[in-house]
């Protein structure tokens, strides 16, 4: 599958947010986009790919995701480097500094945790 050919589900449980992206997506006419509003682990589909902005502790999130997860599926998670002892017991994880890589010292609070499942 290309880039032109993925879809994008854009979920958010606060519907004031998931109308407003809704509006902008329908706006710039991005066609393969959806916008869903409710909570992740009720998407009730698997995915390749979750992208998702510190929301939980990352132990609880990716108990909430699991179901979504197939053999593969890459997750990011963007979180403050105050994360300490939530690492531990996950597996398959890398984490990338944003000011390191933006190059840009202000974002080096910043990181994107990067998780294969399975």
């Amino acid at each position: 599958m290309t880039n032109g050919e993925t879809n994008f589900t854009l979920v958010d449980s606060i519907g004031k947010k998931a109308f407003a992206v809704d509006d902008m997506a329908k706006k710039l006419t991005l066609k393969r986009v959806r916008v869903r509003n409710f909570r992740i682990e009720n998407l009730g589909e698997k995915c390749d790919s979750i992208v998702a902005r510190a929301v939980a502790n990352l132990t609880d999130f990716l108990k909430n995701v699991d179901g979504l997860c197939k053999k593969g599926t890459r997750i990011l998670y963007i979180k403050g480097n105050d994360f300490g002892g939530e690492l531990q017991g996950i597996s398959n994880i890398c984490v990338h500094n944003i000011g390191k890589l933006l190059d840009n010292a202000g974002f080096s609070e910043k990181a994107v945790i990067e998780i294969c499942h399975g």
